[in-house]
């Protein structure tokens, strides 16, 4: 389970992490245009992606903690739930490519 879970937090940081990469590089390219880089744009390509970086790493790190837990029923519900956690935001990527490349 816990393979499982790291496994799905390296993809999410790779998906995530570029994406957010990506953004930043976005924004700072067009900066220097008029009407362009406004909040909104820099929410949807920056924020947004390094959020989701975020839960994705908040998630892993609970996970790495669930060691300290001694009772067995307890520690595999928060694995499931972990497990879980990660694999929707990486669910999220999806419509998020979506909108991402220009249109729904």
């Amino acid at each position: 389970m816990r393979i499982t879970n790291a496994a799905f937090t390296v993809l999410n940081v790779l998906v995530w992490g570029s994406l957010t990469w990506v953004g930043i590089d976005l924004t700072s390219n067009v900066a220097s245009r008029t009407g362009y880089s406004n909040a909104v744009q820099i929410t949807h390509y920056v924020h947004f992606p390094a959020t989701m970086l975020l839960c994705s790493l908040v998630v892993c790190t609970l996970a790495l903690l669930t060691k300290y837990i001694r009772t067995g029923l307890i520690l595999e519900v928060l694995l499931w739930i972990g497990l879980t956690l990660q694999l929707l935001i990486l669910i999220v990527a999806l419509p998020f490519f979506a909108s991402y490349g220009g249109g729904v």
